[in-house]
């Protein structure tokens, strides 16, 4: 089956939609749902929204995507909200104030899963044929 760039589209659209939710979801929870597997879907979602918007092409995406990730969390390590005075209980969040290792890992994890799909629409999509 060959992928067109809409039906790609199409497909990410519906993917970002799915995980935007379920992040929502893993809001209301903690632990290793909310921490690790949170973490997980944030690049993914970063991902499928990238790709909403440009479905193929741009092969190092997954790792750009995992060194914005490792980006934050170093900017957490380096206690960022507290060096720039942010106040907003909101922004704390997005941003983050704990520096864990695991988290790197996580995030690999899932720039490595991105790159198998990366690879998967590589052999599936019309641009390719």
């Amino acid at each position: 089956m060959k992928l067109g760039k809409q039906t790609l589209r199409a497909y990410f659209s519906l993917a970002s939609a799915l995980l935007f939710a379920a992040l929502i979801l893993l809001a209301g929870t903690s632990g290793f749902l909310r921490n690790t597997l949170g973490d997980f879907l944030v690049v993914l979602l970063l991902y499928a929204l990238a790709r909403t918007v440009k479905p193929t092409g741009l092969r190092i995406l997954p790792l750009l995507l995992l060194g914005f990730a490792v980006l934050v969390e170093v900017l957490q390590f380096v206690d960022i909200v507290g060096l720039l005075g942010i106040e907003n209980e909101n922004v704390q969040i997005a941003v983050g104030s704990v520096f864990d290792w695991m988290d790197i890992a996580v995030y690999t994890l899932a720039a490595m899963a991105a790159a198998g799909v990366d690879f998967w629409i590589r052999r599936h999509s019309e641009a390719n044929s």
